[in-house]
């Protein structure tokens, strides 16, 4: 149900269940969500702006990521106002704490583009993208505080934009707050402890592959087969070791792809063959005792710009701290090691994903790294689950001293609702 509040009632009203499209589109470019704004970067498409909400940051249950509402609301079937109290979501709030904020108490506004560019990544801790992507908008680090409840990280935009409905009132309901780098685990030679973190939302435009060429109507050197009457047309045969594609078209998947997808792999500080390396850096997350604060693991940029107005005063909002590997029992590496990660640019494919219980993968992808299920231990605050690299390999600043920020433990499957005779 959606809450009133910080929302735009006039649109969701209070207590009314709230229905979801999952949608595809035919189009070049990327989707994705510029939070505290109500505008599209220039050569973007604008699909619409919304108000942005989440659960209460009270709430030990709910919902854990931010979502943009359609401004054009359509309702479940059978919808009633009634307070049934199941899951709950408000509009959200800009909160205050130091020293590059915005808008306190501003309802935050949020627009989904369309980018020319399919690939679309968060650079988290710089203001201008590198290694050639493109600076869609540039934001600052945003999430709960670090003593309410977690959430995800997110980019918000610097202008902190509040949706048509705001009211500037002291709602309360989902709240976001500009984000600190804690010491300890971290590279604190480039994240001075206290000080802001900036995030760049980035994207690049994809290599276009080769035709066929040649006189067949396959990819050269790939054998072409008669259908025999009474049909026509040709089929193909397999493309070349170390290509890929359907026989007419083969694309190199040692140099050269139709699209990419960037992703992070996790405990490593190369990427896998077949992609390219963007950047190394250090896996930052939320402290392992604190309830609030960013769910999430992010890779840290090695190369850090910092928002304007950035102080390293104690304002105590969202606060990130380097990750160290814990120990615990029969496929645990480098205990109290502080975690490395690696930026990588897939070159084989436009999708990356993760098969969560598997080695290698299957039907017929391609493996880009094998590593071990990680999050925080059962006993601590919950943050997302994470694919590992088995090397479990440390950062350069990592000091092997036990800093205990944020923590990884390996991942057991306890029996009940699962598949005991798979796991």
């Amino acid at each position: 149900e959606m809450e009133g509040g910080s929302s735009d009632e006039s649109q969701y009203p209070h207590n009314r269940e709230v229905g979801c499209a999952v949608c595809s589109v035919v189009a070049v470019g990327g989707v994705y969500t510029r939070w505290g704004s109500t505008s599209c970067p220039d050569r973007n498409t604008k699909l619409y702006d919304g108000f942005t909400a989440g659960s209460h940051y009270s709430h030990a249950g709910g919902g854990g990521n931010y979502v943009c509402m359609h401004p054009e609301p359509q309702f479940p079937e059978g919808f009633s106002d009634g307070d049934h109290n199941g899951n709950l979501l408000y509009g959200t709030e800009y909160e205050n704490t130091g020293s590059v904020d915005a808008n306190h108490d501003g309802d935050g506004a949020c627009v989904v583009c369309v980018s020319r560019n399919p690939t679309i990544m968060v650079q988290w801790g710089r203001r201008t993208c590198t290694n050639g992507y493109t600076t869609e908008y540039t934001g600052v680090v945003m999430s709960t505080h670090y003593s309410q409840q977690p959430m995800d990280t997110i980019c918000v935009d610097m202008e902190r934009a509040t949706h048509a409905a705001s009211d500037t009132g002291d709602q309360n309901g989902a709240l976001l707050y500009t984000t600190e780098m804690e010491g300890g685990s971290s590279d604190e030679s480039k994240y001075p402890h206290n000080r802001e973190v900036s995030c760049a939302v980035c994207s690049i435009l994809d290599d276009d592959p080769d035709g066929c060429l040649g006189e067949s109507a396959c990819f050269p050197g790939v054998e072409c087969v008669d259908v025999p009457n009474p049909d026509s047309g040709f089929t193909c045969g397999d493309c070349p070791e170390g290509w890929s594609g359907d026989g007419e078209t083969c694309i190199d998947i040692r140099s050269h792809s139709v699209y990419t997808a960037a992703f992070t792999r996790f405990g490593s500080r190369s990427c896998p063959e077949y992609s390219t390396q963007l950047y190394e850096g250090f896996t930052a997350s939320k402290h392992y005792s604190h309830s609030g604060g960013g769910m999430d693991f992010i890779c840290m940029h090695p190369e850090p710009q910092f928002p304007d107005g950035h102080s390293d005063g104690d304002h105590n909002g969202n606060l990130l701290y380097g990750v160290e590997y814990e120990n615990t029992g029969s496929v645990d590496a480098n205990h109290d090691g502080d975690a490395a990660c690696a930026v990588c640019e897939a070159t084989t494919g436009s999708n990356v994903y993760v098969q969560w219980g598997r080695q290698t993968c299957s039907n017929g992808h391609m493996t880009a790294y094998t590593g071990v299920v990680m999050s925080t231990h059962y006993s601590q605050e919950p943050a997302e689950a994470i694919c590992v690299d088995m090397a479990r390999a440390t950062h350069r600043a990592s000091e092997g001293g036990d800093q205990n920020g944020g923590l990884l433990y390996t991942t057991e499957m306890e029996g009940g609702s699962s598949d005991e005779s798979q796991y």
